[in-house]
């Protein structure tokens, strides 16, 4: 178990000399084995080593027993502990959290608290633990970074025995005649990852003995893959940014799976939230197709001319795009504007407000959002900017920034929704230019 521990550390460059490692101790046997071969081997390693113990006060008098079990240990080493309480219940419930996912987030607390004051943080996970997160990964959908299981370092934690099996912990602990505790818990196949230790691995293990290590080379295999993805993924947002958007026409290039993690990656910057396979696969369509919105967790995003941008909040940042109106179709802020000249008499009735009298304009039309100080002068109503039109009529704020809006040299003609200025409007004209539009939704 030592030859593989020195292994890990040497291969994944977990410790320096003079390093301050301090072991995430449960009492358990596998915390029990990392912490004693790091304390046969700390003058080896070159390191200061400690030792800390959360204590989740989830099973009464067991947990107590635990702690009881790791002070007496640590004090039989000479190993210095801190020691942490927490009632993990309570605490859930506040939180409305399940009590796996609070105990996990109180106890990478301490460990974050540990790294912060200079201390690298050993954990116990091996390589069966690695396959059982592999398993549940699995089981839950997932992609490379999910196969590639428990990283052996992750910032300021490090995971010597990721190479060792349970049977080499145990190995380990029978040879050196150390004893642990149980905890209760491990036994209730109610847990997932009881559940995938109890009764699925057996299973595989009788079609391969070593499946561990087998899924631990897998695992490293797909580690790297992913790394190099995300490189290429983020050399490929460098190349398509935009003043915090990202040009269409460089994604588009890309390969798929480089062009999934990178929007993965632009999302849950932009947005603070993770971005789920779903969310994703339906962003990279909105990509290829160029045009568009896509409700997302945390946001919004927009692909309008060559750009992407996500909005955090519920509105979009200012959409700048202008450009010449042309008959047929024109696209933007995931609008399709129709636009066909007809003769004024053809016009229906309910359609006459979004027809603009050919002769009444000013220059060229350009398609365009809203801007300061625009205003429009609908029929039978006084002149009113569209900030102030659009407060009066509740247009929801994401909304206000991508409307589509006509003008001339003269000003705004026409907004979606609310029709044509007075002064283009197409009473007695021969021609008029007739506007449809149809909003473009999430792409499917």
């Amino acid at each position: 178990m030592k030859r593989k521990i020195l292994e890990a550390v040497s291969r994944y460059e977990m410790i320096s000399s003079g390093d301050k490692v301090c072991v995430a101790l449960s009492g358990g046997a596998d915390s029990v084995s990392l912490l004693c071969a790091l304390y046969e081997l700390r003058d080896q390693l070159g390191v200061t080593l400690s030792a800390v113990h959360i204590n989740h006060c989830l099973r009464g008098d067991e947990s107590e027993g635990d702690e009881q079990f790791v002070r007496s240990l640590c004090a039989q080493l000479g190993v210095p502990l801190s020691v942490h309480r927490f009632a993990v219940a309570d605490i859930a419930a506040e939180r409305k959290q399940s009590i796996e996912l609070c105990a996990r987030e109180v106890r990478y607390g301490v460990f974050d608290s540990l790294i912060a004051d200079g201390f690298k943080v050993a954990t116990a996970h091996t390589a069966d633990d690695n396959l059982e997160t592999v398993l549940i990964n699995l089981t839950r959908g997932t992609g490379l970074h999910g196969i590639g299981g428990i990283p052996p370092v992750r910032g300021g934690i490090i995971r010597p025995i990721c190479l060792c099996t349970r049977d080499d912990v145990e190995q380990y602990l029978a040879d050196t005649g150390r004893s642990f505790v149980t905890d209760s818990t491990n036994s209730d196949t109610d847990i997932t990852r009881n559940r995938m230790r109890h009764l699925v691995v057996p299973q595989l293990r009788q079609i391969n003995p070593v499946v561990s290590r087998s899924v631990l080379r897998l695992s490293q295999q797909c580690r790297s893959l992913a790394d190099m993805v995300d490189r290429m993924a983020a050399r490929l947002l460098s190349e398509a940014d935009c003043g915090g958007k990202w040009r269409l026409s460089v994604l588009t290039d890309a390969e798929r799976p480089v062009l999934t993690a990178a929007l993965k990656i632009a999302a849950e910057q932009t947005l603070g939230a993770d971005a789920d396979a779903g969310h994703i696969d339906r962003l990279c369509q909105l990509v290829q197709r160029g045009r568009g919105r896509l409700q997302m967790s945390g946001g919004f995003a927009l692909a309008d001319g060559d750009c992407l941008q996500f909005a955090e909040t519920a509105r979009f940042a200012r959409n700048e795009h202008t450009a010449e109106l042309q008959m047929g179709d024109n696209f933007i802020g995931g609008y399709k504007v129709s636009v066909c000249a007809q003769n004024t008499q053809i016009v229906h009735k309910k359609n006459a407000q979004s027809a603009i009298c050919c002769a009444k304009i000013n220059g060229k039309l350009v398609l365009r959002t809203r801007r300061p100080g625009d205003i429009i002068h609908l029929v039978g109503r006084p002149g009113k900017s569209l900030k102030k039109l659009f407060n009066e009529h509740a247009v929801p704020l994401i909304e206000r920034d991508r409307l589509p809006v006509i003008a001339d040299d003269s000003g705004v003609v026409w907004v979606h929704r609310f029709g044509c200025d007075r002064r283009v409007k197409s009473d007695g004209c021969a021609k008029c230019i007739a506007i449809t539009v149809e909003e473009e939704n999430n792409v499917k």
